[in-house]
């Protein structure tokens, strides 16, 4: 059975009204599971989640009740119980509880355990449950791979930047805006297929002539005004908390340096003669070491010679992995740069290049792309355990062929969902690759970017967002304008989002979008609100919790608020407080301990 993040939908109608002075909740475990996850900087403590549930339609959960969570099993002792400062009728939450393994228990065995949680002297509620005891190592199947989750770490980090870049910059071209529009990283499959939409084949044929293969871009592909640490420090004031650098798309270029055995496709090889994720993964890490390295990696190549074999139709799309190289006018072969004879593309190609950004690149973040036929199983495990020897939490994604660790929609803000997902899109609205047709009023907007982040957020996503830089190694202006403009809302907003949870009552409504963590519950209102907000929502409100802005020129005022005789939460504002910000206000209640 695959672990997930664990349901917290449903529960019992809450009243609206306040618990009665001393009376206590009425709290169950209602589920637990022993994770693959443990908590960071510990010695592999590992992390068991537990929800919660507060059955009362009256009375809260406060500080005052002394929740307390542990573990009782022959094979773990607890190390860091778990608790809640909140919860209120009719409420969920997950709440996490550190164990470590009994002296003689073997990491990674099976074991039972019961969960126990106390209250307001001496109430109980606890849940058995079975699983892996302490962080094993995993085999190389599916089936043991269906169980790893990603780490804490990445439902922190919230905002990312994704960097399409590639050959495909030279022509820049995506045939758009309008209904013809097709993503521009997609060239050269495009202009093997006449009648496209994009009319991509007929346009490269007019421009560049029948004789110009894509190859042939390597030429004019210079990176000569690449700075990789400019392009992090963009990123950093963004905003975002890790980086995701496309390694190789569909068309085979690598950016990245691997053994010359099984490719020389790579612009180490050719063209600049440069290794540039080796340059942005550098920067990262000596410029702005609290951002977290992932890459991008395509599992087929379009038209390897090695993957003819393995060919095969995304239905769904109309496209076709796994062609031999023809010149799409002449039907003639034409080389494959770069190519190396080798066995077998999987054994060869594809699992020694992603092992490479794997031990080489110290990748924390595998986002594979298309899946198709793989060595998933074996190249994930070993290097799970690889990053666990190392004291690593490593994650990858939904399109490695297998599960994956979360979901990967792309240009939608996203449903809520309880499994982890992360919404990838461009700055442009319309592709991920560099553009020359998009003009500077298409872009997205800072106020755009920002009311989509937020509901994401909201929704248990992250957001991905993507930089499509030209062929010179240029960001254009209007994307990094609107990036900078983004950021500031983001990083003055930092409290309400990075390190948040969704709310498992009701994660938007209207204009208003909610985010919690364990000392305090944040409501953000999309646009500018009036001088009363009311919100209709259960809010874990009670009397003597602190509310506060946060962000904007009013950051930290104290605010007046209350309940009416419904319930509904209402939040008073003057004048200034109304000005005070732009694209989302933030209002943060601080929980009462004392």
């Amino acid at each position: 059975m695959r672990l997930t993040t664990l349901a917290l939908l449903g529960g019992v109608s809450a009243s609206p009204l306040s618990s009665v002075s001393g009376a206590p909740p009425d709290l169950t475990v209602s589920k637990a599971v022993l994770t693959s996850k443990w908590r960071e900087g510990s010695d592999f403590e590992q992390i068991v989640e537990a929800v919660v549930t507060n059955n009362h339609t009256e009375n809260y959960l406060n500080w005052q009740d002394s929740l307390k969570v542990t573990v009782d099993s022959a094979s773990l002792e607890t190390v860091t119980p778990g608790t809640l400062i909140r919860l209120a009728p009719g409420q969920s939450a997950i709440v996490q509880v550190t164990v470590k393994n009994r002296d003689g228990v073997q990491a990674g065995s099976a074991c039972e355990a019961t969960v126990v949680a106390t209250w307001s002297e001496g109430k109980t509620s606890n849940q058995t449950i079975s699983g892996p005891c302490g962080i094993g190592n995993f085999e190389a199947s599916e089936s043991s791979l269906q169980s790893h989750l990603s780490p804490d770490w990445f439902q922190d980090v919230k905002f990312g930047i994704f960097l399409h870049w590639g050959l495909y910059a030279v022509p820049a071209f995506g045939n758009g805006p309008g209904p013809n529009q097709d993503y521009a990283e997609w060239y050269g499959f495009r202009m093997a297929q006449p009648g496209f939409k994009t009319q991509t084949y007929e346009y490269h044929r007019d421009t560049y002539g029948e004789n110009f293969n894509y190859d042939d871009f390597m030429a004019n592909f210079t990176g000569q005004h690449f700075d990789a640490h400019d392009w992090m420090d963009l990123i950093a004031d963004s905003g975002a908390q890790y980086v995701v650098p496309v390694t190789k798309h569909h068309d085979g270029w690598a950016l990245f340096n691997h053994n010359e055995s099984i490719s020389r496709r790579s612009t180490v090889h050719y063209g600049p003669k440069r290794d540039f994720i080796k340059e942005i993964l550098d920067a990262a890490k000596s410029d702005h070491p609290e951002i977290r390295r992932g890459t991008y990696f395509s599992m087929p190549e379009w038209f390897n010679p090695a993957y003819v074999k393995y060919g095969w139709d995304q239905n769904w799309l109309g496209n076709y992995y796994g062609r031999p190289p023809i010149n799409p006018y002449t039907g003639e072969p034409i080389e494959y740069t770069g190519f190396v004879e080798v066995g077998d593309y999987l054994q060869d190609i594809q699992g020694p290049q992603m092992e490479a950004l794997m031990y080489d690149y110290e990748t924390e973040i595998m986002w594979c792309d298309i899946g198709g036929p793989n060595k998933s199983p074996e190249v994930l495990s070993a290097w799970a355990n690889w990053a666990r020897e190392q004291g690593r939490q490593v994650t990858w994604n939904n399109r490695c062929g297998i599960g994956g660790d979360y979901d990967t929609p792309e240009f939608t803000s996203g449903n809520f969902q309880e499994r982890k997902f992360e919404s990838n899109r461009g700055i442009d609205p319309f592709l991920f690759g560099y553009n020359a047709a998009t003009t500077d009023d298409q872009y997205l907007s800072a106020e755009a970017l920002v009311a989509d982040f937020i509901s994401i957020v909201a929704n248990n996503g992250n957001y991905l967002m993507n930089i499509g830089p030209r062929a010179n190694g240029t960001i254009p202006e209007p994307q990094r304008r609107n990036l900078l403009d983004a950021g500031k809302w983001i990083k003055s907003h930092a409290d309400g989002v990075f390190g948040t949870r969704y709310w498992s009552t009701s994660q938007h409504s209207g204009p208003f979008r909610f985010t919690t963590k364990p000392e305090a519950f944040f409501i953000h209102h999309v646009g500018q609100p009036g001088l009363q907000m009311k919100v209709e929502q259960p809010v874990p409100w009670v009397e003597g919790d602190v509310v506060t802005i946060v962000g904007g020129s009013r950051d930290g005022d104290v605010l007046n608020v209350s309940k009416d005789s419904d319930g509904n939460f209402l939040i008073n504002l003057n004048e200034e407080q109304i000005n005070s910000d732009k694209y989302v206000w933030t209002f943060k209640i601080t929980y009462a301990t004392q």
